[in-house]
């Protein structure tokens, strides 16, 4: 059983993973970088207004914004600016889903592994707590 210690260290040492992906129309190799779990709250909360309300406008542009920040040059900072968000609406989307999915992956984000928590929080047999 992990310690303290050993939990904060693995877990939140601060430690960003890197990967090459090479675009399937372009063949351009890109480098992208994960996300910490601040980072990833701060992007989900940016489709959100003030009151914590769905915003739409805001949510049209959720995969541009997460490649813009995934995206990064050979020393690992941003390549793209917030101005370039708009630009990757005109981008070859055989190479931008291919990206995007590279970034989701890498930062935790895949549905699948959402869909593995779910089946591992089953609610206890016998335990009601969870109607209300």
């Amino acid at each position: 059983m992990a310690t303290r210690e050993e939990f904060l260290s693995a877990v939140c040492g601060g430690k960003r993973k890197f990967e090459e992906v090479t675009l399937p129309a372009s063949k351009l190799v890109v480098r992208i970088r994960s996300l910490f779990q601040g980072e990833i709250s701060q992007h989900q909360m940016a489709t959100t207004d003030a009151a914590g309300k769905w915003v739409r406008a805001r949510a049209e542009d959720n995969e541009r914004r997460l490649v813009r920040e995934c995206v990064v040059d050979a020393d690992g900072n941003l390549l793209l600016t917030v101005e370039d968000v708009a630009s990757l609406k005109l981008a070859d989307p055989k190479d931008f889903y291919h990206l995007h999915q590279k970034c989701v992956a890498l930062c935790g984000l895949l549905r699948d592994g959402v869909e593995e928590q779910e089946k591992n929080s089953n609610a206890i047999p016998g335990d009601d707590s969870h109607t209300g």
